[in-house]
C-alpha cells in the first residue's frame, strides 16, 4: 500500500532519525559562507524548487537572524519539510 500509516508520519515529523538529519542539515547550510539572503534562496530551491516569495523571505529572515546559527537553520528546514508543497515534491 502506498499510502503512509499513521505511525509513519510520526517518525518523520518527531522521530529522532529525522530530527538528527535535520540537525545535520542545519549545520552543513551554516557552515558555508553564503550570506542570509542566500542561504534562504538555497533552501527554498533545495525544498521547493523555486525561489522564495518576499513572504516567505521575510518569515524566514525573521526566524534565522542577523547571524544564523545552526539550530535556527534547522528550524527553518523543519518549517520547511513540514510544509505540503514539499511533501508532494519529494
Amino acid at each position: 500500500d502506498p499510502q503512509p500509516t499513521t505511525l509513519q508520519a510520526l517518525e518523520l515529523s518527531n522521530g529522532e532519525i529525522m530530527h538528527k538529519a535535520v540537525q545535520k542539515i542545519g549545520t552543513k547550510w551554516t557552515s558555508g559562507k553564503r550570506t542570509t539572503g542566500q542561504l534562504i534562496d538555497d533552501l527554498f530551491q533545495n525544498a521547493f524548487l523555486r525561489q522564495p516569495t518576499q513572504k516567505e523571505k521575510t518569515l524566514a529572515a525573521n526566524l534565522l537572524g542577523e547571524k544564523p546559527s545552526d539550530a535556527t537553520v534547522a528550524d527553518l528546514v523543519w518549517v520547511l519539510i513540514l510544509q505540503p508543497e514539499f511533501q508532494l515534491i519529494h
